[in-house]
């Protein structure tokens, strides 16, 4: 029967996300927002021209790949937002992102049980993920983060697996498998090395435990002895395939992608200012290709390079954006993106001053909830810490929860760069997640049902009073103006 439940919660999971994320796929048939950047170099993927990206080529290769078995036509527009699409297959390269966003909540589903969550509030916090608009939208579009998600949080619930059975013949390639997922979504960018950290913090955490702790008692006791040394031999083996594949999985996965990146542009392109002369020497067509006054850099030398140049790039992007937030405003989602406007002048609006806009606008409720929920959460794990009696598990989920969360968002502190509110979005789940985790705490079991329903039922509500902007549905000019609750939100 409980494997039924979990399968029958699963089902209907994916029915729902599959109806949200492919209702109006396609729509609308222009360039949307970045799409106008990743447009681009999905196609130069196509024709090989060398293009220049702060980000690593992972997701834009997949989408690239789907572009090619989809017969897509490298040599279509996205030369600015609004541009017409009709007429290709531009589709296709929106089918990856709206995958991933469809499987996302699932992942988070199945994360929640392995940390042993109840299934209603492993059910709740997979539903709100559907529910939470911003998250819908960005994976509709040829964008990054719905895949950069669906891999991290796949990391991490191969990862609780492996913890939770650590002596079961499968746990070393649960593990192998949890790592390899996180190297890819730090393949898509830089920022998915926060899914590493939260799994080598807790491998940490959990070597404190069992070593660090005991030699200290031993030691304040003054009963040391040999047998508390904990470095013998099969802790030393453990420990040194650890490091492996923390350190050097990571590495190749990631190193692999970009030869794969290198190997597919082999055309000199809009890109190449950007590098050296000696990289430049290596694309076909190039000034410097028949140079013999200029070597030509390997392909670890146009790894380094590239990164490097990629670092400063990201470093640069100090302007200012009409739609870029600071970080503390995420929190109570202060600032949207606005997204694509449709022009009276096409399909998406008549003569009767109906408009058609998508903005990149959370749901309110489910932002404002999991703010509240970090909150709770940062007390009652305070009062766990101070309560004796209390379980070593809540003690220890509470901390994973909190750490998930912050180390998703402290980072962003230091950062100096334009910076949008999509930055937030593992943040956001985790903070789904925390609130999920309260509801098991918090609410007796038979008020488990109730708690999350009517959690489920306002943020449904509040899903569909905004979907218009989601799915830039026309609506009377009055309707649409409705929706900004406040002046920073236009």
């Amino acid at each position: 029967m409980k494997k039924i439940a979990t399968y029958a919660g699963v089902a209907v999971l994916l029915v729902i996300s599959i109806a949200t994320h492919f209702a109006f796929f396609g729509y609308p048939a222009e360039t949307v927002f970045d799409e106008v950047h990743f447009g681009k170099f999905i196609s130069g993927y196509l024709t090989g021209e060398y293009f220049f990206d702060i980000h690593p080529p992972l997701a834009k290769l997949l989408i690239s790949a789907v572009g090619y078995f989809g017969e897509f036509d490298p040599v279509v527009g996205f030369g600015s937002i609004g541009e017409s699409l009709a007429g290709t297959n531009f589709a296709w390269l929106r089918l990856l992102p709206a995958i991933a966003g469809t499987l996302l909540p699932i992942i988070i589903y199945m994360l929640s049980r392995t940390l042993k969550l109840s299934r209603i509030a492993a059910f709740t916090a997979g539903l709100l993920v559907i529910l939470e608009n911003s998250l819908l939208v960005q994976s509709r579009f040829i964008l990054l983060d719905s895949i950069l998600l669906l891999l991290g949080f796949s990391g991490l619930a191969f990862y609780f697996s492996y913890r939770n059975r650590k002596e079961h013949t499968t746990s070393w390639a649960r593990l192998t498998a949890a790592i390899a997922l996180g190297a890819f979504a730090v393949s898509i960018k830089w920022t998915g090395l926060s899914f590493l950290a939260i799994m080598a913090g807790v491998e940490i955490y959990d070597l404190f435990k069992k070593h660090a702790l005991p030699l200290g008692a031993s030691l304040w006791k003054r009963s040391f002895s040999a047998k508390d040394i904990p470095w013998r031999k099969p802790q030393i083996r453990e420990f040194a395939m650890k490091i492996g594949l923390f350190v050097i999985l990571p590495f190749a996965i990631y190193f692999a992608v970009f030869a794969v990146h290198f190997a597919l542009l082999d055309k000199t392109g809009p890109g190449k200012d950007f590098m050296s002369k000696e990289f430049q020497k290596t694309l076909a067509g190039n000034k410097y290709e028949d140079d013999e006054d200029v070597r030509p850099s390997g392909i670890f030398d146009k790894f380094i390079e590239l990164n490097a140049e990629m670092y400063r790039a990201n470093q640069r992007l100090d302007d200012l954006h009409a739609y870029g937030s600071p970080w503390y405003s995420w929190v109570y989602m202060k600032r949207p993106v606005y997204f694509w406007d449709g022009s009276p002048s096409l399909e998406n609006t008549d003569n009767a001053g109906r408009l058609a806009r998508i903005y990149l606008l959370g749901n309110p409720l489910i932002y404002w909830i999991g703010s509240a929920s970090v909150i709770i959460l940062l007390g009652y794990f305070a009062l766990l810490m101070f309560d004796g009696k209390a379980s070593r598990r809540k003690k220890e989920l509470s901390m994973i929860l909190l750490a998930g969360y912050f180390i998703n968002l402290i980072p962003f502190i230091f950062i100096g760069r334009v910076m949008f509110i999509y930055h937030y979005f593992a943040a956001l789940i985790f903070s789904i997640i925390i609130l999920a985790f309260l509801i098991d705490e918090i609410a007796k079991k038979r008020n488990r049902r109730v708690a999350a329903a009517s959690i489920i039922a306002i943020c449904a509500l509040s899903f569909i009073y905004f979907a218009p902007l989601s799915y830039g549905l026309p609506m009377e000019t009055e309707k649409l103006m409705s929706r900004f609750w406040f002046k920073t939100w236009q």
